[in-house]
Order: C-alpha cells, then sequence, then structure tokens
C-alpha cells in the first residue's frame, strides 16, 4: 500500500493530465475516476489541490480545442471514428 501511495505522489499529476485529456479527446476512459483519486490523494496531503485543477482544467481545454480543430477539417470521417471507437455509439 504504501509503494502505490508512493507511485500516486510520485507520478499523480501527469496521470491526472494524461487521463482527462484523453477523456476530451472521446477515448473512453473514465476521468471521473481519476479525478475522484486525485482530490483524494490531495486531501491525504500526496498532491496539491491547485495543480491538480490547474492540470486538469488545462487538459479538458486542449483536448477539447484539439477535437474541435480536428472536427473542423475532418468532418464525418472524424466522428464515424469516434462512433467506432467508442463503448456506446
Amino acid at each position: 500500500m504504501e509503494a502505490f501511495l508512493a507511485a500516486i505522489g510520485r507520478h499523480g499529476y501527469i496521470l491526472v493530465f494524461v487521463i482527462v485529456l484523453a477523456e476530451a479527446l472521446g477515448m473512453p476512459v473514465p476521468a471521473a475516476l481519476a479525478l475522484v483519486a486525485a482530490g483524494a490523494a490531495a486531501a491525504a496531503g500526496l498532491l496539491r489541490l491547485p495543480t491538480l485543477l490547474l492540470l486538469s482544467v488545462s487538459a479538458m481545454l486542449i483536448g477539447d480545442s484539439l477535437l474541435f480543430v480536428l472536427g473542423r477539417y475532418m468532418g464525418w470521417g472524424l466522428l464515424g471514428f469516434l462512433c467506432k471507437l467508442s463503448v456506446n455509439p
């Protein structure tokens, strides 16, 4: 258990950023669970809450903006790909 908490303390910020970014790009990953776990780690003192908030909002904005730009240029082809990737199209 201590090794797991140490791993969250070391890699928690990058994990939250990558998981939230992946969800914003349309991949079926549970960002809500990652954010709850990060909040628990922040409450335990392993991670800093303002940094987590900044990283998660930045990842969501980057992902949404990138998906908007890709959708603007790729259109229906991108939508078809995301529907194939999705669990529930």
